[in-house]
């Protein structure tokens, strides 16, 4: 079986939301259905990380000869604006997870789902290769920096303990069971720290095991008292992308701690399974997939006013999400930024959140602002920041305020 590559002429909508309702902030947003037209149906369970898009759906793309009673994985690179078909079979493949690197999915293809693992950078191997073991059901793969997790049960004629089970992509060592093999396991999650999993005692109740990948070697151990697994598809830093019932029908919603609540979509289909990842939104709705670029609702986080001795100061901000193309600052002596200090006027301070801003007149008052560029597209402002210099000693290497700022946002 070959890829099959589709690359689509868009259907793009503009859904202008011209009234707030539900408590929703109205915004217009443009979205692009990237599933049709197409000979691809039943498009669902979509996920983003990274320049990569992957769902499951029925049916082919042209020259694919699986037919349509079986599902299909399919993934959509964002770079170039491509449908990629990975499986052309019949065998059920589902669940198709990603980390922007490697798509992976279980296949149904008799006697247990199996776990299959697909490149994207060299588009390899074609339809997939399998990395799990024969003689089980292997399941609900999920993965993260190139690690990929699933749990594994041994296909006997009695019902065996569930194990967790561990492979890495980046160097496609035998995978290995990380879970104690006589108790049972079952639904894990991992991020590129760590793999979390239930265990289920014989007395019915049920506990979460937590296994370090960053210590030497690798060890489990439970999970302390109080702890919380707060990563998902659906939450990229402080935002998270929602469905919100308007009375009518499923729509989405975008949600940051500071600007409240925002409505993506106002239609009269059924949106569903959204996801996020940097400054993209996809959802499932009626059978296609889509998509929309939120960067004009992003904002990079900013601290309060504060003081600062001596003649420089560091601007600090919070992370946007996981990778920008650059960070852009203005300083000021005006509060409306009707003029700018010299050399910093959408000055590109590159990928960091602390930059050292020089050269300046102590006992004046400043301010500074900064947006970002993520995939090509710019944020808008952040609020303004009021910084006071005084005379005194000077500024040291990295004045509190700003480092205070930045461990807050690294705690929360």
């Amino acid at each position: 079986m070959k890829s099959r590559i589709l690359v689509f002429s868009f259907f793009v909508i503009v859904y202008s939301l011209t009234t707030a309702a539900d408590g929703f902030c109205a915004q217009p947003t443009t979205v692009r259905n990237i599933t049709a037209p197409s000979s691809i149906s039943d498009n669902s369970f979509p996920m983003l990380s990274g320049m990569a898009l992957v769902w499951q759906g029925k049916g082919g793309l042209a020259g694919t000869s699986s037919g349509g009673n079986d599902w299909e994985i399919f993934l959509y690179d964002l770079v170039n604006e491509t449908v990629i078909q990975l499986t052309d079979d019949d065998s059920d493949d589902l669940s198709p997870r990603t980390d922007g690197d490697f798509v992976v999915w279980q296949k149904h293809a008799g006697g247990g789902n199996q776990i299959f693992l697909y490149r994207i950078q060299d588009g390899s191997p074609v339809g997939g290769s399998r990395i799990s073991d024969d003689g089980k059901d292997n399941y609900s793969p999920r993965i993260a920096a190139g690690r990929i997790v699933w749990t594994a049960q041994a296909i006997t004629h009695i019902f065996e303990p569930g194990r967790i089970m561990l492979y890495d992509a980046t160097d496609g060592s035998a995978p290995v069971a990380i879970s104690n093999p006589a108790v049972d396991c079952s639904s894990p999650r991992i991020d590129p720290q760590q793999v979390i999993w239930t265990q289920h005692a014989a007395d019915k109740t049920e506990s979460l095991y937590v296994y370090n990948l960053m210590s030497d070697p690798p060890k489990g151990a439970p999970a302390p008292e109080g702890f919380v697994w707060n990563k998902s598809t659906t939450v990229d830093h402080n935002r998270q992308v929602l469905t919100r019932n308007d009375g009518t029908d499923k729509e989405i919603v975008l949600h940051n701690k500071t600007e409240g609540y925002v409505r993506i979509t106002d239609n009269t289909l059924t949106d569903t399974s959204p996801t996020i990842s940097r400054n993209l939104i996809a959802w499932a709705a009626d059978g296609d997939i889509y998509l929309t670029d939120i960067t004009k609702f992003m904002h990079v986080q900013v601290p309060d006013h504060f003081n600062v001795r001596g003649t420089a100061f560091y601007a600090s901000w919070a992370e946007l999400t996981d990778k920008v193309d650059a960070y852009y600052l203005d300083v000021s002596t005006d509060p409306e930024f009707g003029s700018f200090v010299d050399g910093y006027r959408d000055l590109n301070v590159g990928t960091d959140n602390l930059f050292r801003v020089e050269g300046l007149t102590p006992d004046r008052t400043y301010y500074y602002r900064v947006y970002a560029s993520v995939n090509g597209s710019t944020t808008t402002q952040s609020k303004s920041v009021t910084v006071k210099l005084t005379t005194s000693a000077p500024l040291p290497e990295r004045n509190c305020t700003a480092l205070q700022f930045v461990y807050r946002l690294l705690l929360k």
